[in-house]
C-alpha cells in the first residue's frame, strides 16, 4: 500500500497533460470511425471547440456540458473519442489539476505500469526515475517520436505506453464496443483484482460471442492478458491469465 501511495503521489505532481480514457460521450459516439476530413466540422457543429493537439490526439471542449474529450486518429479515421479531465482542456472541474490527472484512466494506466515495473526493482521508485518513465510513456501514448535520451527509465516507459495505446485502440473497436457493457465491466474488474492493479486499469480488447448470451472476452492491462468467460448479465464463470 505504501508503494502504491508513493506512485499515486508521483503521478499527481507530474504536470504533463494526460488524456483520461473513459467512455465516449453519447452525443458524439457515432463520430468514432469517421474520416478525419469530416470530423472537425461535425464535432464543431455539436458544440465542441478545438483546444490543442498532442501527438495523435486532439483535445476538444464543450462549454455547454463542461466536457473535455480527446480524439485519436489512425489511418485517416477517428480511432477513439474519450472523456478526459476538464483540466486537459484548460478548465477547472471543481478540484485541483492533480486530482483530475490521477482520476483519469490513462493516469491509472501509468500508475499500474509503474507499480509492475517497480516490483522488479523497488530502488527505481524515485521521483527522477518516475519523471523520465512518464515522459517515455506519454511519448508512446500520444504518438510522439522516441527520444534520443534512451535511458532505461525512458525506454521502459515508452514500451509500456505503446502497450497501453494498443490496448485502448482495440478497446474502442466496433467489435468490442458491441459487447454487453455488464460483461465488459465484470471482466475488467476481475482482471484488476487478479493482477493487483489499480481499479480501472484493465480494458476489453477482444470479444468472442458463443451465442445465447455467453462470451469470452480478452482483457488487458499493459502487457498483461487474460481470458474471461462471462454472460451478458456480467456473471463471470472463469478467468485465466495468459
Amino acid at each position: 500500500m505504501r508503494k502504491m501511495t508513493t506512485l499515486l503521489a508521483a503521478a499527481a505532481v507530474l504536470a504533463t497533460p494526460m488524456a483520461g480514457f473513459a467512455k465516449t460521450p453519447g452525443d458524439i459516439s457515432d463520430l468514432v470511425s469517421m474520416r478525419g476530413s469530416s470530423f472537425e466540422g461535425e464535432i464543431e457543429r455539436r458544440g465542441y471547440e478545438f483546444i490543442k493537439k498532442v501527438g495523435i490526439a486532439q483535445f476538444w471542449w464543450n462549454a455547454n456540458t463542461k466536457t473535455c474529450v480527446s480524439a485519436a486518429f489512425d489511418n485517416g479515421r477517428v480511432s477513439s473519442i474519450e472523456s478526459t479531465a476538464a483540466s486537459d482542456c484548460g478548465h477547472s472541474s471543481g478540484g485541483s489539476t492533480a486530482a483530475g490527472i490521477v482520476a483519469g484512466a490513462a493516469a491509472i494506466g501509468l500508475i499500474a505500469a509503474l507499480a509492475g515495473h517497480h516490483k522488479k526493482d523497488a530502488s527505481r521508485n524515485t521521483s527522477d526515475y518516475n519523471t523520465v518513465y512518464q515522459q517515455g510513456y506519454n511519448d508512446a501514448m500520444y504518438g510522439g517520436h522516441y527520444n534520443n535520451n534512451d535511458s532505461e527509465a525512458y525506454h521502459s516507459g515508452y514500451m509500456a505506453g505503446e502497450a497501453e495505446q494498443n490496448n485502448r485502440r482495440h478497446a474502442n473497436s466496433k467489435l468490442v464496443r458491441g459487447a454487453p457493457a455488464a460483461a465488459q465491466y465484470a471482466c475488467n474488474a476481475r482482471s484488476d483484482e487478479m493482477w493487483g492493479v489499480p481499479k480501472g486499469s484493465s480494458v476489453t480488447v477482444s470479444v468472442f460471442d458463443y451465442g445465447q448470451g455467453n462470451y469470452e472476452l480478452t482483457t488487458a492491462s499493459g502487457h498483461l492478458r487474460g481470458k474471461c468467460s462471462v454472460n451478458a448479465r456480467g456473471v463471470v464463470s472463469d478467468f485465466l491469465p495468459q
